[in-house]
């Protein structure tokens, strides 16, 4: 096109300061990636198997995050769990709900894309 001097120089954005990953390193250790990752209905069945009785309905434990993460196949260093927890659960209640956890999910796979 007539700018493609403009496009030539282009670079993808850096990740935001509170992405949870450094260095464009990605943490899928399953066939799970940013284009052929979980679906919603998966994550919202797996973030459901998570809840637990003691707490409000639709709300899974902060603790249990690392176990959650897991099971969708994403394997996060203890610095990039304490930073999702925090980001989860800024108000440090305990739990997060699933509304939480989906938007947390979508800036996760926007930051992975940018950096990855």
């Amino acid at each position: 096109h007539k700018n493609k001097d403009q496009c030539k120089n282009w670079k993808p954005p850096k990740p935001a300061d509170d992405c949870i990953h450094n260095g464009g390193e990605r943490f899928f250790t399953s066939s799970n990636d940013a284009a052929s990752g979980p679906s919603q209905v998966t994550l919202t069945q797996t973030f459901n198997s998570f809840q637990d009785s003691s707490l409000p309905p639709g709300q899974v434990a902060t603790k249990n995050l690392p176990d959650l993460l897991s099971a969708l196949g994403l394997d996060l260093t203890k610095k990039q769990i304490k930073e999702a927890k925090k980001q989860l659960d800024p108000d440090n209640t305990g739990s997060f709900s699933l509304f939480q956890f989906l938007m947390w999910w979508a800036r996760y796979i926007v930051c992975t894309a940018f950096s990855g």
